[in-house]
């Protein structure tokens, strides 16, 4: 991915988007197997939302952003496992899909425990 290429394809859908009417659009950028640099140009456009599905991936990728860019906002893209729940609570802040209506509860339990902890 040349420096340029990520900022450049993601205006292009967004003028599409705009071109058809479609404000309502939440545009997820994922950066599977693209390093930090990929995701620090587009936080530096101003976009916000990145979509990984390997947490390994993401743990290694995202502490790596300079701090002085804007916090993104991590989608994990891939069907949760249940053995993943911690690690993927640990890190993203939205979740897309699940393997199993089990893995939902987990991912509950386990969101309600973090927000009882903070209280």
């Amino acid at each position: 991915m040349s420096r340029h290429s990520a900022a450049a394809r993601l205006a292009v859908i967004q003028d599409r988007l705009a071109v058809l009417g479609r404000s309502d659009v939440r545009i997820i950028a994922v950066t599977k197997t693209h390093g930090p640099e990929a995701v620090a140009e587009l936080l530096e456009t101003g976009h916000l939302d990145f979509g990984e599905n390997r947490v390994g991936e993401a743990n290694a990728k995202y502490p790596l952003i300079p701090p002085s860019l804007p916090r993104p906002h991590l989608h994990y893209i891939g069907p949760l496992q249940s053995g993943q729940v911690r690690q993927v609570s640990d890190i993203f802040d939205y979740v897309h899909g699940a393997s199993s209506i089990a893995t939902v509860e987990s991912l509950a339990r386990e969101c309600a425990r973090r927000r009882s902890e903070q209280k």
